[in-house]
């Protein structure tokens, strides 16, 4: 290859690691800017991914969460059971499950949350959940601070 080919090359490159840059630093600033928590652990349950609305939850932050074990984020076990491995054998995730949970705090939450895993080219690279609160929902309904699009 003739050196203006692999200048070209080069910035094209170039070009494109900055594109995938900026689209990794914009999901970063979504994920912690959503209202559902979602943590995402990998194969052997240790957090690689973590929102700042999990925080909420369990009052580990960002920083904390992720490098841990996936079962130390709680206090005690949630109120549901699910077979993560059943889930993962059969590829698809499962949403809009009720749950109560009881964070290291020992702050009691209901939320709304789903299931999933992660197979990147064929393979199971991750599992990931996402969790809504609705605790506060009564309080919202009942002091009208809601609205209807």
């Amino acid at each position: 290859m003739d050196a203006n080919k692999l200048y070209l090359e080069n910035q094209r490159l170039i070009k494109e690691n900055k594109e995938l840059e900026f689209k990794v630093s914009l999901m970063e600033d979504i994920l912690d800017n959503m209202q559902e928590a979602v943590h995402a652990v990998d194969p052997d349950g240790r957090v690689i991914l973590y929102s700042r609305a999990g925080e909420k939850h369990n009052h580990w932050t960002k920083e904390e969460a992720l490098g841990e074990h996936e079962h130390n984020l709680w206090k005690e076990p949630l109120n549901f059971s699910i077979d993560k491995e059943e889930i993962i054998r059969k590829g698809k995730g499962i949403k809009n499950i009720q749950m109560i949970g009881r964070s290291v705090t020992g702050r009691e939450f209901h939320i709304i949350a789903g299931f999933h895993p992660y197979f990147y080219e064929g393979e199971y690279r991750a599992f990931y959940y996402t969790g809504r609160d609705i605790s506060d929902l009564d309080y919202f309904i009942k002091e009208n601070l809601y609205f209807v699009l």
